[in-house]
């Protein structure tokens, strides 16, 4: 657990052009760029989740419904 005050030290930065940045970008703003995609799709170091809903995107050319998440429903 992390608390506040903690010092943090990068040990190590396995995959340096995917910062947290570079992913909330391609997932929650340019949702359909197709190249940074693909990137996403092939990145084995991610979550198969996060792999797979990038298949989907450019599979079908369309984002997921957000509604229930964001109006909680």
């Amino acid at each position: 657990m992390v608390d506040p005050g903690d010092m943090l030290r990068l040990v190590d930065r396995i995959a340096p052009d995917w910062t947290i940045d570079r992913l909330r970008r391609i997932l929650y703003v340019d949702v359909l760029d197709r190249t940074e995609l693909r990137a996403v799709a092939s990145l084995a170091l991610l979550p198969e989740r996060w792999r797979q809903l990038a298949q989907k995107r450019l599979a079908t050319g369309a984002v997921e419904d957000w509604a229930p998440r964001i109006q909680g429903a």
